[in-house]
């Protein structure tokens, strides 16, 4: 990589960043050109220069460089961060892009229209993403935000079911109760919410408890109806 005296050029940042030498080979963040990085990070977000928002999206985040990326996006049009985002959530294979959820939450980047589309999607993994940035806060509230939300929850109704089966057990006494029977074949007391197979401890829907399920995402979501109510109504 060069040393940058100046970057007058913003077409040669752009190449730089194209032939991926903002990077060392295994993927992190060339720390052998700080002082550079600073200087790149600071002109891309002052020119808003979004011609390398996939590039930069790229490189493995660490907890430094996570604050610039986030000043840098927020420069950007907020449709085309939208866009950006989206895409690449939804197009990451292998899900080790999880701080994409982070940079959503925290640029309150929220699309109802796209939220719906993947909510509604055939593709198991899209939906599931997509649930998670339900519970996600908007930049701004508005009345009309109420239709969009119960219209959500409708969506969220139509596209989860439990995955579990129901059966019973013996109990005390020889009583049987009623219990559900995990995918994984656990049979857990009717009112636990996560499967007991501390190899599995999914839900009933199938979502880890680090996760946000439809149950979570509902109750979000009524507590903004709530709100919204409240104080713009």
């Amino acid at each position: 990589m060069k040393k940058w005296k100046n970057f007058a050029d913003e077409n040669e940042i752009i190449q730089l960043a194209k032939e991926n030498k903002l990077v060392k080979n295994d993927g992190y963040a060339n720390l052998s050109f700080v002082d550079e990085m600073d200087k790149i990070w600071e002109f891309i977000t002052s020119n808003s220069v979004y011609e390398v928002a996939s590039e930069i999206l790229d490189i493995s985040l660490s907890s430094a460089t996570y604050p610039k990326l986030l000043s840098y996006l927020f420069s950007l049009d907020t449709d085309f961060t939208t866009n950006l985002l989206f895409d690449n959530l939804m197009n990451d294979k292998s899900g080790s892009k999880k701080y994409l959820f982070d940079l959503m939450r925290d640029l309150r980047i929220y699309n109802p229209e796209k939220i719906i589309s993947y909510l509604q999607s055939d593709n198991e993994i899209f939906k599931k993403r997509a649930l998670q940035l339900v519970v996600n806060d908007k930049q701004t509230y508005l009345k009309e935000d109420i239709v969009i939300f119960e219209k959500i929850i409708q969506v969220i109704n139509s596209s989860f079911q439990e995955i579990v089966s129901y059966s019973t057990k013996k109990g005390l006494l020889s009583k049987e109760k009623e219990v559900w029977v995990c995918k994984c074949g656990t049979k857990n007391d009717k009112e636990l919410e996560y499967c007991t197979n501390f190899e599995c401890n999914k839900d009933k829907y199938g979502f880890f408890q680090s996760e946000i399920n439809p149950l979570k995402a509902i109750k979000k979501l009524e507590e903004n109806i709530e709100i919204i109510k409240e104080n713009l109504l």
